[in-house]
């Protein structure tokens, strides 16, 4: 299994392993495949090949759906294509306390960031973690990790949270439907919050913000929705 790496492209990744422009035209036309394909470092892809290279594949797993895209080269054909992926789920769990930020605090124990700002979403609609936790408040988190056969592949769904807000340990647990899912509180939903969950699915990819960072503009921007 290998990692995508700063500066990697699809193209640049079938050229290093040999591919031919006949068989990179072919998977990048392909209409089952985005025209654009998003890599990331936490994008993984498979690649094999014979002693010969008379047989080659490659596979890029996508990061937000359970699918991947497959290039096959040979002597006699070309094979591109996009394939459901049926993951297998593993649990894992860690705790800690929070020193410095909530997400550093998550970083250091899980080594992963999306998993570690799925954390946030879970109390997004009620706390502000960033600003609400005391040093050395308690946190726990149990989640997912998908694997295709031995090879780690990406997160999978946070499962169940807890931390520590003014001395009260709140817990949330990922309920899932149909097309998503959303986090519940163990506790009973307020009467002046009918309205707790008007969506299935919740992931807040950027929080309001006076005092932004824009990404792209590399100055301070409010986010103001």
């Amino acid at each position: 299994m290998l990692q995508v790496k700063t500066g990697d492209t699809v193209y640049s990744i079938l050229q290093k392993k040999g591919f031919s422009e006949k068989a990179i035209a072919a998977f990048l036309t392909n209409p089952d495949i985005p025209k654009k394909i998003t890599l990331t470092s936490e994008t993984k892809y498979k690649f094999s090949q014979s002693p010969k290279s008379q047989f080659k594949s490659i596979k890029f797993y996508e990061l937000d759906e359970d699918v991947s895209y497959y290039l096959e080269q040979s002597n006699n054909s070309i094979v591109a294509k996009k394939i459901t992926e049926h993951f297998t789920k593993k649990i894992k769990s860690a705790q800690g306390k929070v020193n410095g930020s909530i997400i550093g605090s998550l970083e250091r124990k899980i080594n992963n960031k999306s998993i570690s700002y799925r954390f946030l979403d879970a109390y997004a609609f009620k706390h502000n973690l960033k600003k609400e936790l005391k040093r050395n408040a308690f946190f726990s988190i149990v989640y997912e990790e998908k694997y295709d056969g031995d090879f780690y592949i990406k997160p999978g769904e946070v499962l169940k949270t807890q931390i520590e807000i003014n001395g009260d340990i709140e817990t949330r647990h990922f309920v899932s439907y149909k097309d998503g899912g959303s986090f519940l509180s163990t506790q009973p939903i307020l009467s002046d919050r009918p309205f707790y969950a008007p969506v299935n699915y919740v992931r807040i990819s950027s929080y309001f913000n006076p005092r932004r960072f824009h990404p792209i503009r590399k100055r301070r921007i409010p986010h103001l929705g």
